[in-house]
């Protein structure tokens, strides 16, 4: 008897416990939804609001993240190097208005200095680069033309190449 009433109190505990982080959780969506769009991505800066479509941004949200995928000397990531050594902090993407599903990530200082550019074509393994780039192969000469012609659309900045766990 003594047992079926603990497991009565603990299941009532939980049942609280779960119910609270639920109301809370759909508060916070709630929220959120009506703040903005959330990506996951620490430091979200801001989006292309002209034109702004959120399958565009999800594409950006993919392409930043493919700098974590190579790795360097060491076995490090990319996007950790380009974090700690070079003190990268904003990654901003941007669209080829040539070439369908082509993105420049331009990867910049807290000052706005540009450190290195990479491109990614969906549908890649993985990055290329494009201007003072680390750990990854030389992009097409079409691509770095591409970025060059400087006919792109600014998506999104943001602050990490990680989803926020």
């Amino acid at each position: 008897m003594k047992h079926v009433r603990s497991i009565g109190i603990f299941a009532g505990i939980v049942a609280v416990a779960v119910s609270s982080v639920l109301a809370t959780s759909i508060q916070g969506a709630s929220a959120s939804a009506n703040r903005h769009h959330h990506t996951g991505h620490h430091a979200h800066v801001r989006h292309n609001a002209k034109g702004f479509s959120w399958a565009m941004h999800d594409r950006a949200v993919y392409a930043v993240s493919t700098l974590n995928a190579p790795l360097c000397g060491g076995k490090t990531q990319l996007s950790a190097q380009l974090w700690k050594q070079y003190s990268a902090r904003y990654f901003d993407v941007l669209a080829s208005s040539d070439v369908r599903g082509l993105f420049f990530i331009q990867v910049k200082t807290v000052a706005g200095t540009i450190l290195g550019v990479y491109e990614y074509q969906f549908g890649s393994r993985l990055p290329m680069g494009i201007q003072t780039s680390h750990c990854v192969a030389s992009a097409p000469s079409s691509a770095s033309a591409a970025y060059r012609s400087k006919n792109w659309t600014f998506i999104a900045r943001f602050g990490s190449t990680y989803p926020k766990s």
